[in-house]
């Protein structure tokens, strides 16, 4: 996910009424997850 990517992101999940951390916690899991390994996604 490219940076503009995340601000994209961002820009349309807060116009949809989510919270800063709400949307943290999706980037933090598209950052990390593995899904070649989906057992090992935190």
């Amino acid at each position: 996910m490219t940076n503009r990517d995340r601000v994209n992101l961002i820009n349309v999940l807060k116009k949809k009424g989510m919270s800063d951390d709400e949307i943290l916690e999706i980037i933090k899991y598209v950052e990390t997850a593995n899904p070649k390994n989906p057992d090992n996604n935190a």
